[in-house]
């Protein structure tokens, strides 16, 4: 999260320079200033914005994390565990292996290595 962090300071140190290239750029008659401005502007919203996916991305890795934490101290247990309690925990594990999944793929619909690039 710390990394989001930097990335929401990085956003607001570019939306004030456009603020600022917008006004020397006009004072100095740059052409095109107004709409170059405007687009980076854009973009610095819509990244703005998206950082609450992001930090949604962020938590359901802190949260995967702490299943296989918690999955760690179950394995030291399982040997002391009856027939009938393994196959409940057996059941327990496939529903969580399919919740994984499932956020594995809402994760994934996040974004792609490289998106900018192919952009």
């Amino acid at each position: 999260l710390a990394s989001a962090g930097r990335a929401l300071d990085k956003v607001r140190t570019g939306l004030k320079l456009v603020d600022i290239v917008l006004k020397i750029g006009e004072g100095a008659g740059l052409p095109l200033i107004p709409a170059v401005c405007s687009a980076a502007r854009g973009v610095l919203q819509v990244v703005q914005a998206s950082r609450t996916v992001i930090n949604d991305v962020l938590s359901a890795a802190q949260r995967t994390i702490d299943v296989l934490e918690l999955l760690q101290l179950m394995a030291q247990n399982v040997k002391r565990m009856d027939v009938t309690s393994r196959a409940s925990v057996e059941d327990r594990m496939r529903e969580l292996q399919r919740l994984l999944e499932d956020v594995r793929s809402a994760v994934a619909a996040f974004g792609k290595k490289g998106w900018l690039r192919h952009a």
